[in-house]
C-alpha cells in the first residue's frame, strides 16, 4: 500500500488513532517508528544501512514529533487527560530517547562515513546545513 507521504500517513494513524483508541494513542506513533526499524540494525550496533532508505521520512517525523504531540493534546481525547498525553511524548523514556534515537539514526550515518557536516540545533533538533 502506498502513501503519498509519511506525515500524511502518520497523520491518517494519529487520526485514527483518536477515533478507535485513544487512550493508547501514543503507542500508534511509537509502533510505527518502531515498524520503521527503529529496533535494527540487527547486524551490529555499527551497521547503519538499514537506515539508508529511512533517513528522509525519519528526518521528516524529527522535525514534525513537537507538532504531532499538540495535534494529539489538542483533541481533548476521550480518557486520556491532555496533561498524560504530554507526559507520554515528553517522557525522557518514551519520546525523549525515540527523538533521541532517531536523530542520532538519521545524523550518525555521516559520522561513520567520516564526513564532517556542519548544522545547528533547533528546538533540540540537529539540522545539517
Amino acid at each position: 500500500m502506498l502513501h503519498p507521504s509519511m506525515l500524511q500517513m502518520l497523520k491518517e494513524l494519529l487520526e485514527e488513532g483518536v477515533r478507535k483508541d485513544p487512550k493508547n494513542m501514543g503507542q500508534v506513533l511509537v509502533s510505527l517508528l518502531k515498524d520503521l526499524a527503529l529496533l535494527k540494525p540487527q547486524h551490529g550496533e555499527d551497521d547503519l544501512t538499514t537506515f539508508v532508505e529511512y533517513r528522509h521520512p525519519l528526518y521528516q517525523v524529527v522535525k514534525q514529533l513537537d507538532t504531532i504531540k499538540a495535534f494529539i493534546a489538542s483533541k481533548g481525547l476521550d480518557g486520556a487527560t491532555t496533561s498524560e498525553i504530554n507526559d507520554f511524548f515528553s517522557s525522557e523514556f518514551k519520546a525523549g530517547l525515540i527523538k533521541e534515537r532517531l536523530e542520532m539514526l538519521i545524523f550518525n550515518n555521516n559520522i561513520k562515513m567520516g564526513k564532517k557536516r556542519i548544522g545547528v540545533y533547533v528546538s533540540n533538533v540537529y539540522y545539517v546545513i
